[in-house]
């Protein structure tokens, strides 16, 4: 189909723009799992409005490079994945999972220990133990 009144080297312009932006949409975000584990250092009574919060995030300058929210939280241990974009990740630094869980809006667990990860693939599961908000 040709365009009426449209010169052929504008019509090609037009073409060559439409297929740029095309190829421009199709190199998005190359997004990656993290498997996870939290788990408690002793199982507490949590209410059902318990959230568990998993934190990927750049140790070098506190970037978040992932989240997920978790509205089931077992007492014994929670799988967890997040996905992030492989982009966002840089060689040089350094990668820390954190966690934490509120229930009925207050902190009552987290992650004292740092949890590296992407730090030489050992094939495990990284792990994070929760210890209460306040001892």
């Amino acid at each position: 189909m040709s365009l009426p009144n449209v010169p052929r080297g504008l019509h090609a312009i037009f073409t060559g723009l439409l297929l740029l932006g095309l190829a421009g949409c199709a190199s998005g975000p190359d997004f990656n799992t993290l498997d996870a584990r939290v788990v408690f250092d002793q199982p507490p009574k949590l209410s059902d409005d318990a959230i568990l919060d998993v934190t990927l995030k750049d140790n070098d300058d506190g970037a978040t490079v992932a989240e997920s929210r978790y509205t089931r939280v077992d007492t014994t241990a929670t799988e967890v994945t997040l996905q992030y974009d492989q982009g966002a990740i840089e060689a040089a630094h350094t990668y820390v999972l954190q966690a934490e869980v509120r229930d009925q809006g207050r902190l009552t667990h987290l992650n004292r220990e740092r949890v590296d990860v992407f730090n030489g693939e050992t094939g495990e599961i990284p792990t994070v133990t929760l210890e209460p908000a306040s001892p």
